[in-house]
């Protein structure tokens, strides 16, 4: 989520998951005080979500988590992007 909040749909469409998968995630995350969510107030039909504080604290500390992987496996990124293609390769259907 970016500096502006995301209506439910949109998160949905991000991450192809249908309301009924979706919207118990966000009661969880909304739980442990990590998003809001709240009817827009240009579109009354429409709810947004937002990060809290907390909520931006833990993304900043997930953005950190790739590099770390990265350093923890010894590896270039070039040499992982590398496997990553070949990988791919080798799993598309004929």
């Amino acid at each position: 989520m970016g500096a502006a909040p995301l209506a439910v749909k949109d998160i949905g469409a991000l991450l192809q998951l249908d309301s009924p998968t979706l919207s118990p995630l966000l009661k969880r995350l909304e739980t442990l005080g990590l998003i809001t969510r709240a009817r827009s107030s240009v579109d009354e039909r429409r709810l947004d979500v937002d990060l809290t504080d907390a909520g931006r604290d833990l993304r900043n500390a997930a953005e950190s988590v790739p590099g770390q992987v990265v350093a923890a496996l010894g590896v270039d990124i070039s040499e992982l992007e590398e496997l990553h293609r070949c990988s791919r390769a080798s799993t598309s259907p004929l």
